[in-house]
């Protein structure tokens, strides 16, 4: 039996005549396990996030969904749904739909049920309930399911995406630059909500991210960092470095 998994394999990606990296790239994310990315401002961090959910192929190497390698964008996009909910770093939403609309459309978009759909919806609005002051209470999802998506802020846009990831449903979920936009209070309360969904539903996380500080919480499993165009793993995994 093939565990569940995203993986590349000495993957690489040539930019006009150069590489990316300075060596090619090979890691796995595995089922109920959290994975930290870090690096520097066009380090390559989007580009993996993009090879790893196959939005764009290598140059080199291979893209392995649960130990079946990814050969083209067409059987990606076929495929995705089924294994990758994407917690992008831009806010793509359809504008001329309210919150709710929006995070039933991209449900059923990818194939889920409408009674199934609104029945999970239900879950995460009592999952993203937050008490606590009027800013905590302002990024609950039921407070924003009504409003229209031009009348959210940064952070109310985040919660929407990071519910939308959890309503479509997948098994993995990537997620780039997420809690980008919230103070230290709310950060907590959003990080442990997601966290704690996350356990509980076994999802595999990847999250891009220039937050220093997430990497001392005790729920993350691996840390990786890319420096002088090389990916290293920090913490967990193989070839471990201190």
């Amino acid at each position: 039996m093939v565990e569940s998994s995203l993986r590349i394999e000495n993957v690489n990606f040539r930019e006009s005549k150069s590489w990316l990296f300075k060596e090619d790239v090979s890691f796995e994310i595995k089922r109920g396990e959290i994975t930290l990315l870090f690096g520097p401002s066009a380090s390559g961090k989007t580009t993996l996030f993009k090879i790893l959910s196959y939005l764009l192929p290598p140059t080199k190497g291979k893209v392995l969904w649960n130990g079946k390698e990814i050969k083209s964008i067409q059987e990606a996009n076929k495929k995705r749904k089924e294994v990758i909910s994407l917690i992008p770093s831009q806010f793509l939403f359809f504008q001329n739909l309210n919150v709710k609309e929006n995070l039933l459309f991209s449900a059923t978009l990818s194939g889920k049920k409408e009674k199934e759909v609104k029945k999970r919806l239900e879950e995460l609005i009592e999952t993203f309930k937050f008490d606590g002051d009027e800013d905590i209470r302002k990024i609950s999802l039921s407070f924003l399911l009504k409003k229209n998506i031009g009348e959210l802020s940064n952070g109310q846009r985040e919660i929407v995406s990071i519910c939308r990831a959890f309503l479509i449903d997948a098994p993995f979920i990537l997620a780039d630059e997420m809690l980008r936009s919230f103070n230290e209070d709310a950060e907590k309360v959003v990080w442990n909500t997601f966290v704690n969904l996350a356990r509980k539903e076994k999802k595999g996380i990847l999250l891009i991210t220039h937050k220093e500080h997430l990497k001392d919480y005790k729920e993350v499993d691996r840390i990786m960092r890319i420096k002088n165009r090389k990916v290293i793993t920090e913490k967990g995994g193989k070839n471990e470095v201190s």
